[in-house]
């Protein structure tokens, strides 16, 4: 049976625009396309014009899954929030994505962002992607319609492990006098050790949740 929802859609669910309907979308049509997704793990698919394979497509989704799970609890836990009122709360932070006109990605190993790219390009939003903090400085010099940066942390550059790499490149860009707002989107562990560190060099925001991070790019493209 063909898949019903695009992987951009599954995306869009997944990061944080219709927490409401996580259980009915998960349980009613998500689950049995994960199941097919795992049952052809020898295919690739393309999301956010990058092709991966079927296991990657499986553990992004499985990871946005898993995050929105944590999302919801912490709003269960919320003395006082209703589901309603969380889905007005967040309408502003919705229409505030497709405002932007271009984010510039930077990350060694896009197809580990597939499906977030997948669901700004949905919305109109144009992603630009690049793997190193040279390449990512060149591109936002030769541009004046960037409107936010995500960098991940670490990276390998040129055969070299820069475990700093995004707070490399958000120093580099601010003493270039380059004004542009960055988030650092990365691993838990990265987000831990460096949180300070990034906010404190200017940093926009940073997280490990595609969940915060749809939200940071929506008051950014409110702003």
């Amino acid at each position: 049976m063909p898949v019903a929802i695009t992987f951009a859609e599954v995306s869009d669910l997944l990061t944080g625009l219709a927490w409401p309907l996580l259980a009915a979308v998960v349980l009613w049509r998500l689950l049995p396309n994960i199941r097919s997704v795992i049952a052809s793990r020898a295919f690739t698919v393309k999301a956010g014009g990058i092709e991966i394979s079927v296991q990657q497509a499986s553990e992004q989704i499985a990871r946005q899954v898993d995050d929105l799970r944590t999302q919801v609890s912490a709003l269960k836990a919320a003395p006082g929030v209703e589901g309603a009122t969380v889905l007005e709360a967040a309408s502003p932070i919705a229409e505030g994505v497709p405002r932007l006109r271009t984010v510039l990605w930077v990350d060694d190993f896009p197809e580990n962002n597939a499906f977030e790219v997948a669901s700004l390009e949905e919305k109109g939003v144009a992603v630009l992607q690049e793997r190193t903090t040279a390449a990512a400085t060149r591109e936002i010099a030769a541009r004046d319609d960037v409107d936010a940066l995500i960098s991940d942390m670490g990276r390998t550059e040129d055969g070299v492990t820069h475990p700093d790499a995004g707070l490399e490149l958000l120093r580099a860009l601010r003493e270039q006098g380059v004004a542009t707002p960055v988030l650092i989107y990365a691993s838990a562990p990265a987000v831990n050790r460096t949180r300070e560190a990034a906010l404190a060099a200017g940093a926009a925001g940073i997280t490990a949740s595609a969940t915060e991070l749809m939200e940071q790019l929506g008051r950014l493209g409110m702003r």
